[in-house]
């Protein structure tokens, strides 16, 4: 009899043992995919952190989408405070948690005022037709040539000498150039490979590979690397054929912002 009782009492352990495995096989143990948008994405310090979950979603193998339980749990700015690493995460119904960072452009109020510096748009500047007006002397006379067929007015401002009132163009021009150029002590220098590139629409572009040095008087240029800014990458469609510009900057470990090199992406 006893045999009996631990023989049915061996049975019913094995069909309980083979129950749990059975039943833990079940079970969803399978946390829920985050994805992003490919489009890119800045965000600035103090801003609702809602507005980095657009786009957003999380899906689970078994209950599906589960994007309303997505959170942004934190923001942690790079050193350059040009960029950040966002931590999300997302739970399933069996409380299975996934969790994804995303990198994304990033601002301070500080850094806002130079980035979105207004660039000049050759829409302003006033249209030229090619024609020139005729020049008109001081009693409202038509200038006329002379009998050397040249135009009196017009050579005589040539062999006038420059007063200080009107400096050579050439020498404004240089000087205007110069100036930009200046930067302040310690900056770093960014310079690309060329200033137009034109690529086929449709096509994936790293657009770092058009950098073609970085120099700063402390960092290196692998550190420097990691820093280069670009602005004009939201706008930047390349399945859209136009032309597009684009602006290059890099930061130094001391916040010495560099010259902005400008890139024409034309998309054909």
């Amino acid at each position: 009899m006893r045999k009996i009782i631990v023989t049915i009492l061996a049975v019913l352990s094995a069909i309980l043992a083979c129950a749990f495995f059975w039943l833990k096989g079940q079970g969803d143990y399978t946390p829920p995919v985050i994805s992003f948008p490919h489009n890119e994405i800045t965000f600035t310090e103090g801003e609702d952190k809602d507005i980095l979950l657009k786009g957003v979603t999380a899906i689970d193998e078994t209950d599906g989408d589960v994007s309303d339980t997505l959170v942004v749990e934190s923001v942690i700015p790079m050193r350059d405070e040009l960029r950040a690493t966002v931590i999300y995460y997302a739970k399933d119904k069996s409380n299975n948690v996934g969790k994804a960072t995303r990198t994304i452009s990033y601002l301070t109020e500080e850094t806002k005022e130079w980035v979105e510096l207004p660039t000049e748009d050759p829409e302003d500047e006033p249209e030229q037709d090619g024609k020139t007006e005729p020049a008109s002397s001081e009693d409202g006379a038509d200038t006329k040539p002379d009998s050397a067929g040249g135009d009196v007015e017009a050579r005589n401002t040539e062999n006038a000498p420059q007063s200080a009132e009107n400096p050579p163009a050439a020498e404004e021009n240089t000087e205007e150039e110069s100036n930009e150029e200046e930067l302040p002590e310690g900056s770093p220098r960014i310079t690309l490979k060329s200033d137009q590139v034109e690529v086929a629409q449709g096509s994936h572009v790293d657009f770092l590979n058009y950098v073609e040095d970085i120099t700063d008087d402390k960092d290196d240029r692998s550190w420097l690397w990691h820093q280069i800014y670009i602005t004009g990458l939201k706008s930047l469609n390349l399945d859209v054929p136009g032309t597009y510009e684009l602006y290059y900057t890099v930061t130094d470990s001391n916040r010495n912002v560099s010259n902005r090199a400008e890139l024409t992406v034309i998309v054909k």
